[in-house]
Order: C-alpha cells, then structure tokens, then sequence
C-alpha cells in the first residue's frame, strides 16, 4: 500500500520549523500536544505544544497521518479536535499499534473513540 514509509517522532517540544522540515510530506508524524488549546501559555511554559499547535505542524508538513500523543493525565476524555484536524489525525493510547493497512482509515476512528469516552472523567 505504501512504499518508501516515512515515520518522524516529535518528542516533548514546541512547534518549530526542524519538525516541519523532518516532517515534509511524511507518511506519519508522530507528535506530542500535551495541553488543551486554552493552555498555550502553559504549553509555552514547559516547552510543550497544545492539541492545535501539534496538528498545525502535520499540516504545514503535508503529512499524511498525524497521530497525537503524550497528553496531560488531567484529560481523561479524548482531546477535542475541529472538524480540520480531523481529517488526517488520530489519537494514541498507551501501549496502541498501529498497523500500516490501516492508516487510510485512522481519521475516521476519532468520532468513535470520542463516543466510548464521552462518560469518562
């Protein structure tokens, strides 16, 4: 289904252009948001990104699939993302795999998982 996978890892940062860079047109971009998009001063703060800031480099990157990670244990539900964000992101939990065939339809997995959450917290 896809040749020459690029995967790029994002670990605890703020938005920055080497991640766009590492990023362009990657298959998969893997990137911390840690905080809400309320909390951006704190997300300033402790050299983290928010859910929005974190997708906006996936975008700016033109990757295919932008898979969010490392969130506040504070967030027990799943993050809210706008209808833009969706469309090429997926969220990830502790110990979760993802298999390639499957990255097509990663998106489309969120409104679900937002379902079988909605009652948690």
């Amino acid at each position: 289904m896809f040749r020459g996978v690029t995967v790029v890892y994002s670990g605890d940062t703020r938005p920055c252009s080497q991640v766009i860079e590492a990023s362009l047109g990657a298959t998969i971009l893997i990137h911390e948001a840690t905080f809400e998009d309320g909390l951006v001063e704190e997300a300033i703060a402790r050299n983290h990104s928010t859910i929005k800031e974190a997708t906006k480099v996936g975008h700016s990157a033109d990757a295919y699939r932008v898979i969010l990670t490392h969130f506040s244990q504070r967030y027990p539900n799943v993050p809210a993302l706008d209808e833009v964000s969706m469309q090429r992101t997926c969220i990830e939990f502790d110990l979760m795999s993802v298999n390639l065939a499957d990255l097509p339809v990663l998106p489309k997995v969120l409104p679900y998982l937002k379902l079988l959450f909605r009652n948690v917290g």
